[in-house]
């Protein structure tokens, strides 16, 4: 759970509303299989929470993204073949929104499935000593090395093969 009470004149805020607090949660499981020459990886989460609007004139915005993942490798002697699954929800958004990717969104729904807050994005360049090397940095963010909190269970990690 994300609790964000940093003012909005401060705030990278990727909606129109100004935002007086922000709590953002996530719920998810995740389990793994392993045999002798394969192993199975599953997980999904879902977004909780709402950012408080700061203004009367905007809604406030409710999180619900949801996010699944699944993985699955066979052994073959040297050679480690992988597949990985990612699906994520997203916001809605038009062609004329896609031309214009500086305005902000007003929407008063959160559909992207995130693990930082949208309402301030200087927080997503922050990197915690616990989960440095976790990913899916690239695929899940834009670039960054992100602090996801609660660990999560090695999405989109590669296992180092040991000769």
């Amino acid at each position: 759970m994300l609790a964000d009470y940093t003012s909005s004149g401060k705030r990278d805020n990727l909606y129109a509303t100004a935002v007086k607090k922000d709590l953002l949660g996530t719920f998810g499981t995740a389990w793994q299989y392993a045999a002798d020459k394969f192993t199975l990886k599953l997980e999904a989460a879902h977004n909780f929470g709402y950012a408080q609007s700061q203004d009367s004139e905007y809604k406030d915005i409710e999180h619900t993204g949801y996010m699944f993942y699944s993985g699955f490798n066979y052994v073959l002697g040297k050679f480690v073949p992988e597949l990985q699954f990612l699906l994520c929800s997203g916001n809605k958004t038009t062609l004329d929104m896609a031309g214009k990717p500086d305005e902000p969104y007003v929407s008063g729904k959160n559909r992207a499935f995130s693990y930082s807050s949208p309402t301030n994005r200087n927080l997503s360049d922050a990197v915690s000593s616990s989960n440095a090397d976790m990913l899916p940095i690239v695929a899940m963010g834009a670039g960054y090395g992100l602090n996801y909190g609660v660990p999560r269970p090695g999405t989109f990690y590669s296992r180092i093969l040991k000769i």
